[in-house]
């Protein structure tokens, strides 16, 4: 018997029971997959790279879509962001939100020239909720954004605004405010 409870005590320090939350679970993928399984390697090689993968800032929650984009205005209000050009449906919700040089490089991934002097710039946020069959909201958050500044190239075009590439932190950061807000509704 003792060997029993001691096998029993070492596999619950070997193998924790998950700690997934049944109220927060990744996006489901085109092929009915969630984002988190895994393909075997053979099966990557052989197909390349995944055509129907879910969006990479895509959390399904235990939450009406009203409910979720609800929380987003009141987490954009409490970090009180400048937004402007606001749309909203029942599905969607887009905003621009006005950014300095600060926030600007945190949110985007380097520009290739760096002789350019950032004053700021923009980001254009689209947050989309998708409610489920199974009582599931699919919430998708995609982010462009534009950076305001003057090239030290004298050469260059002149033009004061650039195109810049999401590095995802501002997504990622909307997503776990999103997971900790149902987290806390339990």
């Amino acid at each position: 018997m003792p060997l029993v409870f001691s096998l029993l005590v070492a596999s619950a320090f070997l193998f924790p029971a998950s700690s997934t939350d049944p109220s927060i679970r990744p996006c489901e993928a085109v092929n009915g997959e969630r984002s988190g399984a895994r393909k075997a390697r053979s099966e990557k090689k052989r197909h390349g790279k995944e055509d129907n993968a879910p969006p990479p800032n895509c959390v399904e929650v235990r939450l009406s879509a009203l409910d979720a984009q609800e929380y987003f205005q009141k987490f954009i209000r409490e970090r009180q962001w400048f937004t402007r050009d606001q749309q909203a449906s029942e599905q969607v919700w887009t905003f621009t939100i006005s950014l300095d040089k600060e926030s600007l490089a945190k949110y985007t991934k380097p520009f290739a020239d760096s002789r350019i002097q950032w004053r700021g710039g923009k980001g254009l946020v689209q947050i989309r909720t998708t409610e489920k069959n199974d009582g599931y909201t699919a919430v998708s958050i995609n982010a462009t954004f534009d950076g305001f500044g003057e090239s030290e190239d004298a050469l260059a075009t002149r033009r004061d605004v650039w195109p810049l590439e999401s590095n995802g932190s501002l997504e990622s950061e909307m997503i776990q405010a999103l997971e900790l807000h149902i987290r806390s509704l339990q």
